[in-house]
Parts: structure tokens; C-alpha cells; sequence
């Protein structure tokens, strides 16, 4: 496009009608300067696409300008701008046209700007060429300009009274403009996309609060995660660790529940951090120290630098809530202490009084029950109590659990007749998959319909696990389960036991301790592998010479003969029995 043309379209560039024309470089500059300087400052994509069409028709010979929208998949093109000289009927046309009747097909064809210099003369759309008859414009300039904010490619059309031509001049022109188009829809999108972050960054804060306000309002966990669920699209969920309980914005995730508790209880306080460089999907959360919870983002609609903005503001309000829980649990938890080791003692003042506050924390020591102890030593966490509270509640209805002294006890309650051995099963099940046990004995108490007989309960309970401790059994476990041990160790002397004990392995534990042998050892394998030679000397990581030598020694040194079936039993039984009877059964050899 030559210089003059354009001059006769810009404001403040006048030309003599007695002169002839001149060519003004300064002027075509000064033109386009002023496009580039009607985007000084960002704005979003609306208003941008208003100016683009409104500025391409400053520029000769385009009386009019529009923008348009190639939808692909839905074949047909949307109109989202435009400025130009249109009669009000006009108005009222739908804005939106079938593709396949659009020269924008040609022009997704190829990517390169299209010139039509005459649509009366173009056969190949007819329907384009009606509405540029009725429009009354010939010339058409059509250049791709990127894209909108759903993906669609967008078109920059200008339109002209008269036929254009199509010149090297032309083609500069729509590639400048086109160039400008490009440009500022990029910057444009941009400025969209970040408004839109600044909204979901308020929008995240709000929801906060709200959280917050509903927690300071004594509303529950499922509660205030359903109202998360109700004001937010993403798919969140909440883990309340000591409790093992799982809260989903999102039903259909509730199957994640054990991998995500067992995950995060498996963590424990040391990823309290996400790893350096990386952007966290979860937010936990730590109370006095201990990894309490974890608030988690589940789903992929918010932008990673965003998503720890997010938790940050809504684990505010989920750590008070967790807390309340926590303070809630640390009290029943002590009530519960207390209410079973007084029952372990009997010492209550008055039964009715100690009664009533026990019921007062779920427990009636009037009512038919049935007691369950483990043994709280080093491989259970001091937070079993807490973990077993829910799972087992929801198994069994009115189930309580707590500490007494060394004892774990879950109280169950029952038929006159006792639970059934499938609900007895299901307790013990929850008790090793909650506390991710193995190998441990799980001792059952007979029904208990009286106060009175809850000191006597316990005490066997605590009987039974030493009795499974000592004899390597594993599982639900009674007194029965021992006969004939049990009874053997209940009725003996009290002098009787250690005196056998003493009298059978006494005078090889002290050679052993002199002179640093392993006669006891090798007695002890020697009996359990059933005399096979091989499998002993395995397990005492010794050459079968070595132990056919030992063998030799003990039968020399203390006239036991190993291959003797009594004196196997009762080297057996003294084993057995020091076990029963604790480290202190010789101390009267």
C-alpha cells in the first residue's frame, strides 16, 4: 500500500489538492506509531479486540473491522468484535455463521493472511458474498491473530467500500497489522489469566475465613469439609492421623482412605516439609510436635503455584479443627485412663459414684462387656488409643479404649452370652490393621456383669499375656488357651517352680556364666529343632562338629544325655517355666 493512501485516512496528515502527490514517510510512521501507543497499557481480551477493530479501521481503505472466533470441532465461526459503519437491522443478526461457508476456512487452511479484492466477484462463498452485498463492502482483508482463552483461532477482518487491490503494499499492511494483533492478544490473555489468578487467590482467602468461622462455630469435621465441598470445585481431602479418619470435598474418593492414612501415619513428623525445589500438594499439620493430620489437594484444576496458596489458607482453619479434636481426645483419653485403672485396682470410694462417671466417658460397669487387652510396650504407639477409638466404634457400637498402666484395653459391649466369635475376629483384625501389628497376642476376657469382677478380669487378662509372651502364641488368646501350662504355673508352690528351674539348669547357667560357654543355649536349640543336628547347629550359626562336641561336653560335664526324651521334657519345662515365671526364678540357686 502506497504512502498516500494511507495519508488520506489519518487524522492531522493534510495534503494540497493543487499540489501533487508526495509520498510522507514521517506521516505512514507517525500512523502506526500512534497503534502501538493506544496499547500503552494492558488490558483484557474484551476490550483489547474493541481497540484492534476500532484502530484497523483508522488505517485507508478499511471503512470496517471485526473479530472473529474459529470454533473447529463445532464448525462454525463466532464474532466477538467489531467496529465499523452497519445499518441497525444489522443488529439484530445472529453472530454466530456456519464455517464451511466462511473464506476463515481458507484461512485455517493455509495460516497466511487472505486478500479477496473483490467479494462481488468471489463465486466461492456465496452466502459471505450475500452479506457483503447487503453490507454493501467489497474489499476484505482476513489475518490469523492467535488465539482466545478457551484455545479457539481467532481472525482479524477489515473491510472496504471499493475493491482493493492485492499489492505488495497491501500485504505489508495486513502483516503489520496482523503482527500488532498478535501481539497485544498475547498480552492481553495474559492480563486475563492473571486476573483471573488475583480472584481464585481472593477466592481461597474467603474460603479460609469461612472455614475458620464454621470451626469457631463448633461445627464437625464432615461438616465443615462438606461446606468445603459446597463453596469449592476442587477435590480435597483431610486426614485426621490419630484418629484414622479421612474427610473427602468428593465421594468418590473415599476408597483412598487407607493408603492415604497408612501413607501419612508411615511418614510421621519428618516430612513435615516438602522437599526443596518442589510444590507441595499437602499441607501437614502438627500438633505439639506430633503429625496430627494433613490437609491434601486431590485434584489437577488449579495451577501448581498456586495449590500451596490454597492449603496455606485452608489449613488454618482445619488445623483448629483438628486441635479441638486433639484437646477432645487428650481428655477422654485421661478420663479413660483413669476409670480403667481404677477398675484394674478396685479402689472407688463408692461404686455407684465411680460408676456413673464412667458411664458419663461411654463405659457401664453394670452391663454386660467383655474386656480385650494387648501389651502396651515398645512396639505400640502411645497414640493407640486414639487410632483404635473410631474403627472400632464403628464396628462395635459403645466400644471404648484406654490405657491401665501397661495394659492397652478395649472395652466391648455385649449379649449376656458374650460377642460372637465373628465380631471377636473383626476386634482383633482392627486392632493389627490399625496399628499395623503382627505376631502379638490379643488377650479375651470372659463376659463381666459386675464392677466387682473387674479388678479379677484384668488381672488374668494380664496373667494371659504374659502366658502368650512366654510361649511365643500370637492372637486372641484366653486362660484356656495355655492348659496345660497355665494351670501348671497356677498351682505350683510358690518355691516349688524356682527350686525345678534352679535344680535342672542352675549349674549350667553358672559354668556358662565362668566360662563363657553357651551349654543353655545349645541345650535350648537342641530340643526345639526335635535332636536334628543340621537345623541346630543353623540356628546357633555353629559347624555340626562344633555341636556334636558340645553335646559331648554337657553329657560329660553334667551327665545329661540331650537324646533322652525325659530329659528333654523337663529341660523343656524349665525353659517354659523360667519364662512364666520371669527373670527372677533363679534367684534362689
Amino acid at each position: 500500500m502506497s504512502a498516500n493512501r494511507c495519508d488520506e485516512r489519518v487524522p492531522g496528515v493534510a495534503r494540497s489538492m493543487t499540489e501533487p502527490a508526495q509520498p510522507d514517510v514521517n506521516a505512514v510512521d507517525r500512523q502506526w506509531a500512534r497503534l502501538y501507543n493506544a496499547f500503552d497499557h494492558t488490558e483484557g481480551l474484551d476490550a483489547t479486540l474493541h481497540k484492534l477493530t476500532a484502530l484497523a479501521c483508522t488505517l485507508s481503505p478499511w471503512y470496517a473491522s471485526a473479530v472473529v472466533a474459529i470454533d473447529k470441532e463445532g464448525g462454525f465461526i463466532e464474532r466477538l468484535a467489531e467496529t465499523g459503519e452497519r445499518a441497525p437491522i444489522f443488529a439484530l443478526l445472529p453472530t454466530r455463521w456456519p464455517l464451511q461457508t466462511s473464506p476463515c476456512r481458507e484461512l485455517m487452511r493455509t495460516g497466511e493472511n487472505l486478500i479477496i479484492t473483490d467479494v462481488g466477484a468471489c463465486r466461492d462463498y456465496p452466502l459471505y458474498q450475500a452479506e457483503a452485498v447487503a453490507q454493501a463492502y467489497r474489499g476484505v482483508g482476513l489475518m490469523p491473530c492467535g488465539s482466545d482463552g478457551a484455545g479457539r483461532p481467532l481472525a482479524l477482518s477489515v473491510h472496504s467500500r471499493e475493491a482493493v487491490e492485492d499489492s505488495d503494499d497491501m500485504r505489508e499492511l495486513l502483516s503489520r497489522l496482523a503482527c500488532i494483533a498478535r501481539g497485544e492478544i498475547l498480552r492481553a490473555k495474559a492480563c486475563d489469566a492473571e486476573q483471573a489468578r488475583l480472584r481464585r487467590m481472593e477466592r481461597y482467602a474467603g474460603l479460609g475465613a469461612e472455614l475458620m468461622e464454621s470451626v469457631l462455630g463448633g461445627r464437625s469435621a464432615s461438616e465443615v469439609v462438606g461446606q468445603m465441598a459446597h463453596n469449592a470445585g476442587f477435590r480435597l481431602a483431610l486426614l485426621d492421623i490419630p484418629a484414622q479418619r479421612a474427610y473427602f470435598t468428593h465421594a468418590k474418593d473415599e476408597a483412598l482412605a487407607p493408603a492415604l492414612l497408612a501413607d501419612w501415619h508411615n511418614r510421621g513428623t519428618a516430612s513435615t516439609h516438602s522437599p526443596s525445589g518442589t510444590v507441595a500438594l499437602s499441607e501437614p499439620i502438627v500438633i505439639e510436635g506430633r503429625l496430627a493430620g494433613a490437609v491434601i489437594y486431590l485434584d489437577g484444576t488449579i495451577a501448581a503455584d498456586e495449590v500451596r496458596y490454597l492449603l496455606l489458607h485452608v489449613k488454618s482453619a482445619l488445623s483448629s479443627l483438628l486441635l479441638r479434636s486433639h484437646l477432645h481426645a487428650v481428655g477422654m483419653a485421661a478420663g479413660l485412663k483413669s476409670i480403667f485403672e481404677t477398675l484394674a485396682t478396685g479402689e472407688w470410694q463408692n461404686s455407684q459414684v465411680f460408676a456413673s462417671s464412667a458411664r458419663h466417658l461411654g463405659l457401664d460397669p453394670a452391663a454386660p462387656a467383655q474386656l480385650f487387652a494387648l501389651n502396651m510396650d515398645a512396639g505400640v504407639a502411645a497414640d493407640a488409643p486414639e487410632r483404635l477409638a473410631h474403627p472400632l466404634a464403628s464396628c462395635c457400637p459403645g466400644a471404648v479404649c484406654g490405657r491401665a498402666a501397661d495394659l492397652l484395653l478395649i472395652y466391648v459391649p455385649c449379649p449376656s452370652d458374650g460377642l460372637s466369635s465373628t465380631m471377636k475376629q473383626r476386634i482383633a483384625q482392627i486392632v493389627n490393621d490399625t496399628l499395623s501389628l503382627s505376631a502379638r497376642a490379643l488377650a479375651e476376657s470372659p463376659v463381666i456383669t459386675a464392677i466387682e469382677a473387674y479388678p479379677g478380669a484384668i488381672r488374668t487378662l494380664r496373667h494371659v499375656l504374659r502366658l502368650a509372651q512366654a510361649l511365643g502364641r500370637s492372637g486372641r488368646v484366653t486362660m484356656a488357651t495355655f492348659d496345660p501350662f497355665a494351670f501348671l504355673a497356677a498351682t505350683l508352690d510358690k518355691n516349688a517352680a524356682p527350686e525345678f528351674i534352679t535344680s535342672t539348669l542352675g549349674q549350667i547357667r553358672r559354668y556358662d556364666t565362668t566360662h563363657s560357654t553357651r551349654f543353655v543355649d545349645t541345650c535350648m536349640a537342641f530340643g526345639e529343632s526335635g535332636c536334628r543336628y543340621q537345623e541346630t547347629a543353623d540356628r546357633l550359626h555353629i559347624h555340626v562338629s562344633t555341636l556334636r562336641y558340645r553335646i559331648a561336653r554337657i553329657s560329660e560335664l553334667f551327665n545329661i544325655q540331650l537324646t533322652d526324651p525325659d530329659v528333654r521334657f523337663s529341660l523343656d519345662l524349665a525353659f517354659r517355666l523360667e519364662r512364666l515365671l520371669g527373670d527372677g526364678a533363679l534367684a534362689h540357686g
